[in-house]
């Protein structure tokens, strides 16, 4: 569940520094929990530049079903 609020909380600051600050945790072991959390599913959730650039379409799905169990 942690790793979903971390993907909640990043859609809606659009910020990874900013949403770990949030999530009360550092911003590389955030990003490194995005990342793991990819590799989990299989799938590329974030869009990636020099910032963060959005969700994927999978991240958007994922993102949909994150906000469905938080709100449970």
């Amino acid at each position: 569940m942690k790793k979903l609020n971390y993907l909640i909380a990043l859609a809606r600051i659009g910020h990874f520094g900013r949403a770990a600050e949030a999530c009360h945790i550092s911003q590389p072991a955030f990003s490194s929990a995005i990342k793991h959390f990819e590799e989990e599913l299989g799938v590329t959730l974030v869009r990636r530049g020099q910032r963060f650039m959005g969700l994927t379409p999978e991240g958007e799905r994922v993102l949909l079903r994150a906000q469905r169990l938080a709100a449970d």
